[in-house]
Protein backbone atom coordinates (compact mmCIF):
# COMPACT_ATOMS: atom_id res chain seq x y z
CA UNK A 1 0.00 0.00 0.00
CA UNK A 2 1.07 3.21 -0.74
CA UNK A 3 2.12 6.29 2.12
CA UNK A 4 1.78 9.60 2.15
CA UNK A 5 6.19 9.62 2.14
CA UNK A 6 6.01 6.99 -1.00
CA UNK A 7 3.64 9.01 -3.08
CA UNK A 8 6.46 11.80 -2.06
CA UNK A 9 9.18 9.08 -3.99
CA UNK A 10 6.92 8.31 -6.93
CA UNK A 11 8.44 8.73 -10.50
CA UNK A 12 6.15 10.32 -12.98
CA UNK A 13 5.36 6.80 -14.67
CA UNK A 14 4.69 5.26 -11.66
CA UNK A 15 2.37 7.99 -10.29
CA UNK A 16 0.53 7.48 -13.82
CA UNK A 17 0.33 4.18 -13.43
CA UNK A 18 -0.86 3.86 -9.74
CA UNK A 19 -3.68 6.20 -10.58
CA UNK A 20 -4.86 4.16 -13.27
CA UNK A 21 -4.76 0.87 -11.08
CA UNK A 22 -6.53 2.31 -8.59
CA UNK A 23 -9.14 3.13 -11.78
CA UNK A 24 -9.06 -0.87 -12.88
CA UNK A 25 -9.04 -2.42 -9.01
CA UNK A 26 -11.62 0.38 -7.88
CA UNK A 27 -9.55 1.19 -5.09
CA UNK A 28 -7.54 3.40 -3.02
CA UNK A 29 -4.82 1.39 -1.62
CA UNK A 30 -2.31 -0.45 -4.13
CA UNK A 31 0.55 -1.66 -3.35
CA UNK A 32 3.41 -0.93 -5.83
CA UNK A 33 5.36 -4.35 -5.30
CA UNK A 34 2.66 -6.15 -5.75
CA UNK A 35 1.22 -8.08 -9.04
CA UNK A 36 -1.75 -6.28 -10.02
CA UNK A 37 -4.10 -9.78 -9.81
CA UNK A 38 -2.66 -10.23 -6.40
CA UNK A 39 -4.59 -6.89 -5.53
CA UNK A 40 -7.72 -8.27 -6.85
CA UNK A 41 -7.32 -7.28 -10.44
CA UNK A 42 -9.27 -10.03 -13.13
CA UNK A 43 -8.70 -10.81 -16.91
CA UNK A 44 -11.20 -8.45 -17.86
CA UNK A 45 -9.95 -5.58 -15.91
CA UNK A 46 -6.25 -5.96 -17.40
CA UNK A 47 -7.41 -5.65 -20.53
CA UNK A 48 -9.14 -2.06 -19.38
CA UNK A 49 -6.13 -1.73 -17.75
CA UNK A 50 -3.73 -2.47 -20.69
CA UNK A 51 -6.09 -0.06 -23.12
CA UNK A 52 -5.65 2.52 -20.35
CA UNK A 53 -1.84 2.45 -20.18
CA UNK A 54 -1.53 2.56 -24.29
CA UNK A 55 -3.16 5.60 -24.15
CA UNK A 56 -1.04 7.22 -22.18
CA UNK A 57 1.99 5.60 -23.32
CA UNK A 58 1.42 5.16 -27.02
CA UNK A 59 3.73 2.15 -28.70
CA UNK A 60 5.24 1.08 -25.43
CA UNK A 61 3.28 -1.56 -23.69
CA UNK A 62 1.61 -4.50 -24.93
CA UNK A 63 -0.41 -6.53 -22.84
CA UNK A 64 1.96 -9.26 -22.55
CA UNK A 65 4.04 -6.43 -20.56
CA UNK A 66 1.83 -6.77 -17.90
CA UNK A 67 1.99 -10.09 -17.24
CA UNK A 68 6.27 -9.57 -17.87
CA UNK A 69 6.52 -6.70 -15.58
CA UNK A 70 3.53 -7.16 -12.99
CA UNK A 71 3.92 -4.49 -10.24
CA UNK A 72 3.85 -0.55 -10.76
CA UNK A 73 7.37 -0.56 -9.64
CA UNK A 74 8.56 -2.86 -12.93
CA UNK A 75 6.53 -1.85 -15.27
CA UNK A 76 7.16 1.79 -14.46
CA UNK A 77 10.71 0.90 -15.09
CA UNK A 78 10.38 -1.13 -18.02
CA UNK A 79 8.43 2.03 -19.72
CA UNK A 80 10.74 4.62 -18.67
CA UNK A 81 13.83 2.64 -19.80
CA UNK A 82 11.74 1.59 -23.35
CA UNK A 83 10.86 5.58 -23.95
CA UNK A 84 14.55 6.42 -23.06
CA UNK A 85 15.58 3.78 -26.07
CA UNK A 86 12.97 5.50 -28.25
CA UNK A 87 14.12 8.73 -27.66
CA UNK A 88 17.28 8.19 -28.31
CA UNK A 89 16.42 6.29 -31.47
CA UNK A 90 14.61 8.62 -32.53
CA UNK A 91 17.38 11.64 -31.90
CA UNK A 92 19.79 9.24 -33.47
CA UNK A 93 17.93 8.82 -36.99
CA UNK A 94 17.14 12.88 -37.09
CA UNK A 95 21.08 13.56 -36.29
CA UNK A 96 22.15 11.25 -38.99
CA UNK A 97 19.57 12.74 -41.41
CA UNK A 98 20.50 16.43 -40.67
CA UNK A 99 24.08 15.12 -40.65
CA UNK A 100 23.15 13.73 -44.60
CA UNK A 101 22.14 16.97 -45.60
CA UNK A 102 24.25 19.05 -44.38
CA UNK A 103 27.18 16.49 -45.98
CA UNK A 104 25.18 16.78 -49.33
CA UNK A 105 25.15 20.53 -49.11
CA UNK A 106 29.16 20.86 -48.13
CA UNK A 107 29.33 18.46 -51.55
CA UNK A 108 26.75 20.62 -53.20
CA UNK A 109 29.19 23.94 -52.62
CA UNK A 110 32.12 21.52 -53.43
CA UNK A 111 31.14 20.97 -56.91
CA UNK A 112 30.06 24.37 -58.09
CA UNK A 113 33.79 25.40 -56.51
CA UNK A 114 32.04 27.98 -53.71
CA UNK A 115 34.01 25.89 -51.51
CA UNK A 116 37.60 24.57 -51.31
CA UNK A 117 38.64 21.07 -50.04
CA UNK A 118 39.96 22.46 -47.09
CA UNK A 119 37.14 24.62 -46.18
CA UNK A 120 34.54 21.59 -46.02
CA UNK A 121 36.55 19.65 -44.39
CA UNK A 122 37.09 22.54 -41.91
CA UNK A 123 33.28 23.31 -42.13
CA UNK A 124 32.69 19.11 -41.42
CA UNK A 125 34.64 19.01 -38.59
CA UNK A 126 33.30 21.89 -36.59
CA UNK A 127 30.03 20.76 -36.89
Amino acid sequence: MVNNSEVKKLTETEGILLELWKEALKKENVDLEKSFFVQGGTSLAVTALCREIQKKFAGVVEIADIFTYFSIRSLAKFIDDKQGKLDKESMREKVSQESTEHVEDIIFALEKDDFSVDDALSKLLDE
